[in-house]
């Protein structure tokens, strides 16, 4: 074949019969594919239709009606703390930034009625997001941490209120309050 047969999709062959590129029919045929793929998803994405006919939206209504009753029944027992329903009885502090105000480093343990503050910035942005350092409090290498009637308050940069790291971790929380207020950080992590 020459070259410029090559640039052709059907072309004529020496025996008077038509002949078919394959290579070139796929890479065009991959070509529309993904080209009517990009549009649909500019499509849906551009997409902000806001009006709706009562038609439209009364299965809709129906549906989020339904999911919410069966997620109020299942939900009885769980309902919204604040801070002053809590009783506290003990608290520990900590200010210094990447640290921990409670840590459970392959052990077991058990907090409740307990305060815990936790300010001071992390300057490991990634050590912090990713892996816990600066949480106020934290879990790590198996432990199990138990933790109920806690009240546990952030204020600063990556200080996330509790966080497990690492496989086998596990961190059980009830009945609590958790409050974050600084940038970049995280309630249950």
């Amino acid at each position: 074949m020459n070259r410029k047969s090559q640039c052709n999709l059907i072309t004529n062959n020496r025996n008077g019969g038509i002949t078919m590129n394959k290579t070139l029919l796929v890479k065009n045929l991959l070509s529309l594919v993904l080209v009517g793929l990009i549009i649909l998803s500019l499509a849906a994405c551009g997409s902000s239709e806001t009006g709706s006919s009562t038609d439209e939206t009364q299965p809709a209504a129906e549906a989020a009606t339904s999911a919410q009753a069966e997620s109020t029944a299942e939900a009885a027992s769980v309902r919204k703390l604040s801070e002053s329903e809590i009783t506290i009885n003990d608290s520990v502090e900590n200010s210094t930034g990447g640290e921990h105000a409670i840590k459970v480093d392959g052990e077991t343990a058990s907090y409740s009625n307990m305060k815990v503050v936790k300010t001071g910035d992390s300057s490991q942005n990634d050590e912090a997001d990713f892996y816990g350092d600066n949480a106020a409090v934290f879990a790590t290498n198996s432990g199990t941490l138990t933790l109920s009637d806690m009240v546990i308050t952030t204020d600063g940069t990556h200080a996330n209120a509790v966080f497990s790291y690492g496989e086998g971790t596990s961190v059980n929380i009830s009945d609590s309050y958790i409050k974050t207020t600084g940038n970049c950080s995280g309630g249950l992590m």
